[in-house]
Formats: C-alpha cells, structure tokens, sequence
C-alpha cells in the first residue's frame, strides 16, 4: 500500500539523516579535537612557566613583575577552563556517535523516533562544539597570532630597545621588569617573536616585558606581556652580566630622542610613574641573589 511505501521511505530518510548529522558531527570533532592539543600545550605551558618565575620575582620583592606572571596564570586558567568544557563536549560527542552506528535500520515508529530524538540531541552538541571551538579560537587569537608572525620574525627586535636606554643610557643593559596597559593576553615567543606580534599590534602595542624560560638563555624563548603603555619600571644591579635578556623593551619608533624618566610635576603623558633600583637579583626559585654573591 501507498501508506507502506511512504513508512518505508521515511524510515530510510530518518536513518539517513542521522548518518549525515553524524558524519558532520564527527568532522567537527576532529577540528575541536586539535584544537583543544594546542590550548592545552599553551596552558600547561603558561602555567608552569609563570607559577616559577612569580616565585622567583615575588622573592626578589619586585611585586610589578609578580603581577604580571598573575596574568599568564589567570590566562591559563581561562584557557583551562575552555578545554575542560571542550572535553565534555568531546565525551558527549562520542557516546552519540557510538548511539548513532547503533541504528542501521529504524523499522518500527518506536526506532524512528528514537533516531529523530538521537538527531536532534547530534544537532545540539554539534552547536555545543561550534560554541566551544569559537571560544577557544578567540582566548588563543593573541598566541595564534604570534606563531604566525614568529615565521617572518628574524630580527625584528632590532627596532626595540631596553626601556632602561629612554631612562638613563647606562642602566640600558640591566635586567629590568616594567607594569602598564596589556596590549594583547601574554604569550609564549622568542624575542623577535615578541616583536612581531607588537608590530603587529600597530596602533596599541608600545614594547613588551620579556621574561625568558629556565633553561632558554642562550637562544631564549619567553613569556612576554605586550604593553600599550609602560607605568613602573625596576631594574637590578647585582645579577652580574646574568639574565641579559630578561627586560623591558620599547619600541625605538615610539620613544626615539625622548626621555620617559619620571617627572615630578606629573605633566609627562609617557613618562613612567617610577623607577625602582634593586640592588640585588633574582635567582632560581625561592633563591634571593644579593649583589656580589650568587
């Protein structure tokens, strides 16, 4: 009968349609799937790194810096938040999928409903997987951002210098930490990395805070905190030629023939609002380096 033929044909539709909604759920999943490596790489990374370097900077007594490393923390726990809503998805995603190659054929209306709920709940965690590789995407814009300017960095730090250089020339090649206004979330970057991404933040970036990691002094790669503007700054004079990269740097086209020195009666816009000499260094971690002495 013409009712039998209509029954059979939308059950073989139904059971399509939920092999297609399955299909591009899975697509989906592949894509979130790396997604959530790379966030996962920056936030064990982030995290690790910046936990070390406050405690190492939070001993030396340079608060500035210690809230800086703050930041690349509160960051890491956002992008680890991300992931670990991802992973539900992802969970989600996989047991509908195992429910889906379960329904080769829907006979009854019983199984066609059960294939068209089992659609409908494939079609939410798919907008649930949308949602969450978006998310994802927009916390890791500044990082992915930089990987792709690290590819065409080769001296790009050439046109930055020491912030220490626009305050007093001799203090230039100090060790040195500043605080201002974050340009972009921190990253992860060598120094012409850094750079890069500052360049390529034309209108907002000033320079950047440069904290290498342990064990990356000769080639170094670091932690880095873009500034759209520079407010304190600390500069250390008992680390002995050590940690020559670890330093504030500012672009020379932003500060050349000036002086950002503080200014007692306050009428510089882009002066700092105080320096502080430490005559001492900062060691390895939970390890206070005074001047002459390791």
């Amino acid at each position: 009968s013409k009712s039998t033929i209509f029954g059979m044909h939308h059950c073989s539709n139904t059971v399509a349609t939920l092999k297609a909604a399955a299909d591009s759920m899975v697509d989906l999943q592949g894509k979130m799937g790396e997604q959530m490596m790379d966030v996962k790489t920056a936030m064990e990374s982030m995290q690790s790194e910046a936990a070390a370097m406050q405690v190492k900077f939070g001993n030396a007594g340079d608060p500035g810096a210690s809230d800086l490393l703050q930041s690349a923390k509160v960051f890491a726990g956002e992008l680890e938040a991300a992931h670990g809503v991802a992973s539900q998805v992802d969970v989600k995603m996989s047991e509908l999928k195992t429910s889906a190659d379960g329904v080769a054929k829907a006979k009854s209306a019983e199984e066609v409903g059960k294939a068209e709920d089992l659609t409908k709940e494939i079609a939410a965690t798919t907008l649930k997987a949308e949602d969450s590789i978006e998310e994802m995407e927009g916390l890791m814009e500044s990082i992915t951002k930089a990987a792709a300017a690290a590819q065409d960095a080769e001296g790009a730090a050439k046109q930055y210098l020491s912030l220490m250089y626009f305050v007093d020339q001799e203090k230039k090649d100090l060790p040195s930490t500043c605080t201002g206004t974050a340009a972009e979330k921190p990253i992860v970057a060598t120094i012409d990395g850094c750079a890069r991404a500052c360049d390529g933040d034309i209108h907002e970036c000033v320079g950047f805070s440069f904290f290498p990691l342990e064990g990356r002094q000769q080639v170094p790669e670091g932690l880095c905190f873009l500034m759209s503007k520079f407010k304190t700054a600390t500069y250390y004079t008992g680390c002995n030629g050590q940690h020559e990269f670890n330093k504030c740097y500012a672009k020379l086209s932003k500060f050349e023939s000036t002086s950002i020195a503080p200014k007692a009666d306050g009428t510089c816009e882009n002066c700092l609002k105080e320096v502080t000499k430490a005559d001492r260094c900062f060691g390895a971690a939970g390890q206070l380096q005074q001047q002459g002495g390791q």
